[in-house]
C-alpha cells in the first residue's frame, strides 16, 4: 500500500478512505486531512495518522481528532507502519519499506494488545469475515511449475510461488489457512 498526505487545510475527503483503506475493511463515517494528520472518524473511536519520514505515528482516542497523546493509545507498531484500516474491533497495520514482502499487523482496540501478525507479498483483502493474502509458497519456482520462471531468468527478478492464505477473523483465534491456490509472481 502505497501513502502520500495531501496538504490542505481541514477538509473531509469521502473518496480518500477508499483508496487509501484496505479493501473490505470498516469505512469510517468521515476523514479529515490536514497539513499533518489525517483523522479516520468511526463514530466510537478515530484513528489520527502522523506522517514520520518512514510510516506513520497512529493514535487511537475516543473524542475529537485532535493529537494528544496523553488522552488515547498510540499504536506502538514500530518503524515503516501505516495504518490499513479498521475491522470490527481491531485496527489493522501494513508495515514495510519495500513493495514486498511486507508485515501485517493487527491490534485489538480494547486489550491494545497485537493479536496478529504475518508476512505478505501482494492483493490484501477482507472478504465475509475474512482476511485474504498472499504469501511465498516454501516450494522453489522452476520453469514447469512458473510460468515467468523464463521472464525472472532473463530480467534478473526473482520467480516466487506464492500461496493464497485465510484468515479467520470471525474469532480471536485468528489462524492462517494455507489454501491449495497457488500462482507465480515475479519479485526482487
Amino acid at each position: 500500500m502505497k501513502r502520500f498526505f495531501l496538504f490542505l487545510s481541514l477538509v473531509y475527503i469521502p473518496a480518500y478512505a477508499d483508496n487509501i483503506l484496505l479493501k473490505g475493511s470498516d469505512k469510517p463515517k468521515q476523514v479529515r486531512i490536514t497539513s499533518n494528520s489525517a483523522c479516520y472518524e468511526y463514530g466510537k473511536f478515530n484513528v489520527i495518522t502522523k506522517p514520520l519520514s518512514t510510516g506513520e505515528l497512529i493514535l487511537v482516542k475516543k473524542d475529537d481528532c485532535l493529537w494528544n497523546e496523553s488522552k488515547g493509545w498510540v499504536v506502538n507498531s514500530g518503524l515503516a507502519s501505516f495504518f490499513a484500516g479498521v475491522y470490527k474491533n481491531k485496527i489493522i497495520i501494513d508495515q514495510g519499506t519495500l513493495s514486498a514482502p511486507r508485515d501485517l499487523l493487527i491490534y485489538d482496540i480494547h486489550t491494545k494488545k497485537q493479536v496478529f501478525n504475518s508476512r505478505y507479498f501482494t492483493d490484501v483483502y477482507l472478504s465475509n469475515n475474512k482476511l485474504i493474502y498472499w504469501d511465498a509458497s516454501n516450494k522453489v519456482a522452476t520453469k514447469d511449475n512458473c510460468i515467468v520462471f523464463e521472464s525472472a531468468i532473463s530480467s534478473g527478478l526473482s520467480a516466487t510461488l506464492m500461496n493464497k492464505m485465510v484468515v479467520d477473523l470471525s474469532n480471536d483465534k485468528f489462524k492462517i489457512k494455507k489454501t491449495n491456490i497457488q500462482r507465480c509472481e515475479l519479485t526482487q
